[in-house]
């Protein structure tokens, strides 16, 4: 099993509650990296993309009736 696979695999296993309340938390790390980034203060700019692609896979979830 590929690692996409397993935290693919993760999320499935999570609350409709659990993966809302982890979408409002990525949405506020990108908003706050965002600020940081205006200001000079991101080190990591690979991490933009994998907040971007977690709420992505997050709201695929919520929006699959399966």
């Amino acid at each position: 099993m590929k690692l996409s696979e397993r935290k693919a695999a993760l999320l499935r296993g999570k609350t409709k509650d659990e993966l809302t309340d982890m979408l409002r938390h990525c949405q506020r790390d990108l908003m706050s990296m965002r600020f940081k980034k205006k200001s000079g203060g991101v080190e990591n700019t690979n991490r933009f993309r994998f907040v971007r692609r977690r709420i992505a896979q997050i709201k695929t979830l919520l929006n699959n009736p399966a």
